[in-house]
C-alpha cells in the first residue's frame, strides 16, 4: 500500500485498523504506521522499521558468592551501554537503575515488559571460576513470553567487554534493527588486562552508590584500571565523573578536583571517541569553564551516541536550566526519565528543574513522589528544602536541612543548607554560629566562598555577599554556575557587581 492510497472507513474498517495498530503497537496520538486523514479514511505512512524497546534484567550470579555481586552489576551496567549504542533511531534501553530495580524479581517477563514498556527483554546469568566465565543469554518477546533466541559464551574476563559486544550485535539481528554509523566504525573493541578489567568493574559498582565515601572508591578502582591498562577509555570516563561528584558536593576544591576532572575527561574522548560516556564526561568536565556552547556540543555528542544512557540527559537538563532554558531543561530530564524512571538521581533532578523554573507548587509535587521510591534519599531532601525557603515554609525547610544534615554528616553542604534556613527563618544567631563554623574550617580546609555568600545573603548582608561571591568566581566554586537561575540571588539580582559577574559567566537574566 503506498503512501497515497486512502481506504474508506466503511464495511467495518475502523474495527479493523484497531486491530492493526493494536498488533503494531502503534499509538492513534503518534501513529508510526497508520494515520487518520479526516473526510477520507486512513493512509499507511510507515516504511522504516519500528522503534522497540528493551529491557536488560540483572545478570545472574550463578556463583552463590554475594561477593561476586560487583562483577554482575558491572556486565549488566556494561550490557546496557552496548546495546544503547547500537542503533539510537531504532532501539531504546531501559537505563541501569531502573534495571537492577529488578535484580532476583519474582515478576514475569510479560510483567516486567508490560510496567517499562518494553517489547523484549534481555536475561542473562554468569559463572565465574577465576578468569574464566560462562555467560548465558535469552532474548524473550515480552508480549508471549516467547524466547527467540539464547546462547552460551565461554570466555576469559579480559574479553567481557568485547563479548559484550558481540552479544549486542548477535540481538541487533534477532530483532532487526540496523547498526548505527558510530556503532560499525567502532571496530573491535580492546582486550583489557584481567585485573583492570576487574578494578574497572569495582569501580562502577563503587560509583553507583551515589555516595561521597562510593565515589573515592570508585577513584581507587579507576585508578588502578588505568594503571594496568592506559587505554582504558571507559575507566578515565569514570575517574572524570567521580572527580566532578566530589566538587558538586564541595568534598573537593576546584583547585584539585577540576585539572584531575579535565585530564581524565580528555583522555577518555581521545581513547574512546566513540562512546557516550567519554563525551557526556567531558561535557560535565567543561562546566566550570562556562564554555556553554562546547559543553552543549558534548552532551548532543553523547545523545547521539547512545540515547539510553539517561546520566548525559541529566547533565544536559541542569546545563540548560542554568542558562534560563527551562522549557528545553525540562524535555531533557523528562527524556531522562523515560529511560530510567526509576533513577532516584533522575527524580531528584526533577525537583531541581522545577524548582529553577520557580515553578514551586509543581516541585514539592514531584519531591513527594520522588520520596516514594526512597523516603531517605538526600538530594530529593536537598532540593525539598530550597522549595519551601522560596515558599516562605521555613519551618519546613529546617526540617530538610536536618535530614540533609543526618545523611550527609557535618558537611560543609548540609551546614549551608541548614544556615540559610535558619537565617531566613530569622534565627540569625544561630545561623552566624554556623557561619562562623565555615570561617574555622576555612582556615584548615577547603570551604566555598559561594557557601559563606549564600548565609550573608539570607542574613540580609548583600555587601558580604556580593564580596563571597566575586571571591566564589575567582576561585572557580562549581555553584557559580547556576548564579542566573537560582532563586536565592534574587535580592542582588538588579544590582551593578551581580550584574558583572553574569557578564563573566556569558549570561543574562
Amino acid at each position: 500500500m503506498g503512501k497515497d492510497v486512502f481506504v474508506d472507513t466503511e464495511h467495518g474498517i475502523n474495527t479493523a485498523i484497531r486491530k492493526i495498530r493494536q498488533t503494531l503497537r502503534d499509538d492513534p496520538g503518534k501513529p508510526r504506521f497508520v494515520l487518520t486523514v479526516t473526510g477520507k479514511g486512513y493512509r499507511f505512512v510507515g516504511e522504516e522499521p519500528a522503534h522497540v524497546m528493551l529491557v536488560v534484567l540483572p545478570f545472574e550470579n550463578l556463583s552463590g558468592d554475594p561477593a561476586e555481586d560487583y562483577f554482575t552489576d558491572g556486565l549488566t551496567e556494561e550490557m546496557i551501554a552496548q546495546l544503547g549504542s547500537l542503533s539510537p533511531e531504532q532501539l531504546g534501553v531501559i537505563a541501569r537503575t531502573t534495571s537492577m530495580a529488578y535484580k532476583r524479581t519474582s515478576k514475569s517477563v510479560q510483567q516486567i515488559g508490560h510496567e517499562l514498556g518494553a517489547d523484549y527483554v534481555l536475561e542473562s546469568s554468569v559463572r565465574r571460576n577465576g578468569s574464566q566465565l560462562r555467560i548465558t543469554v535469552q532474548l524473550i518477546r515480552s508480549r508471549d513470553q516467547v524466547h527467540i533466541w539464547a546462547q552460551n559464551y565461554d570466555r576469559d574476563i579480559s574479553v567481557s567487554i568485547a563479548l559484550q559486544e558481540e552479544v549486542a550485535r548477535a540481538i541487533a539481528s534477532q530483532i532487526e534493527v540496523k547498526l548505527s554509523r558510530d556503532y560499525t566504525k567502532r571496530g573491535v573493541r580492546p582486550r583489557h588486562d584481567p585485573q583492570a578489567n576487574e578494578a574497572y568493574l569495582r569501580g562502577r559498582f563503587f560509583f553507583n552508590q551515589f555516595t561521597p565515601e562510593g565515589y573515592r572508591k570508585a577513584i581507587t578502582y579507576f585508578q588502578q584500571a588505568i594503571d594496568r591498562d592506559l587505554n582504558f577509555a571507559e575507566a578515565y570516563a569514570g575517574l572524570a565523573d567521580c572527580y566532578r561528584y566530589l566538587a558538586i558536593t564541595d568534598f573537593l576544591s576546584p583547585a584539585e578536583a577540576f585539572p584531575r576532572m579535565m585530564e581524565s575527561a580528555l583522555r577518555a574522548v581521545l581513547l574512546g571517541d566513540s562512546l557516550a560516556e567519554s563525551h557526556s564526561a567531558l561535557g560535565g568536565a567543561m562546566k566550570h569553564k562556562y564554555r556553554w556552547q562546547e559543553i552543549e556540543k558534548e552532551f548532543q555528542r553523547a545523545i547521539a551516541l547512545n540515547p539510553s544512557y539517561s546520566d548525559t540527559y541529566r547533565n544536559y537538563a541542569a546545563l540548560l536550566a542554568a542558562e534560563l532554558r527551562h522549557a528545553e531543561a525540562w524535555k531533557q530530564i523528562n527524556e531522562a526519565m523515560r529511560t530510567d524512571p526509576l533513577s532516584l538521581p533522575n527524580n531528584a533532578e526533577l525537583v531541581r528543574t522545577l524548582y529553577y523554573a520557580r515553578d514551586y507548587e509543581g516541585a514539592l509535587s514531584q519531591a513527594r513522589k520522588a520520596l516514594q521510591l526512597d523516603p531517605n534519599y538526600s538530594r530529593t531532601h536537598f532540593w525539598m528544602g530550597r522549595v519551601y525557603s522560596q515558599m516562605r515554609l521555613h519551618k519546613e525547610a529546617i526540617a530538610e536541612a536536618e535530614i540533609v544534615g543526618r545523611s550527609l554528616s557535618n558537611s560543609n553542604l548540609a551546614l549551608t543548607e541548614m544556615a540559610y534556613s535558619l537565617a531566613a527563618d530569622g534565627r540569625s544567631a544561630e545561623a552566624r554560629q554556623i557561619l562562623l563554623d565555615l570561617e574555622q574550617r576555612a582556615k584548615s580546609g577547603f570551604v566555598p566562598s559561594y557557601n559563606r555568600a549564600v548565609i550573608h545573603l539570607a542574613l540580609g548582608e548583600n555587601d558580604a555577599a556580593l564580596e563571597y561571591l566575586q571571591q566564589s568566581f575567582e576561585q572557580g566554586d562549581w555553584a557559580i554556575f547556576v548564579l542566573a537561575c537560582e532563586p536565592r540571588w534574587d535580592p542582588l539580582r538588579n544590582t551593578a557587581p551581580f550584574h558583572a559577574l553574569l557578564t563573566k559567566l556569558a549570561i543574562s537574566s
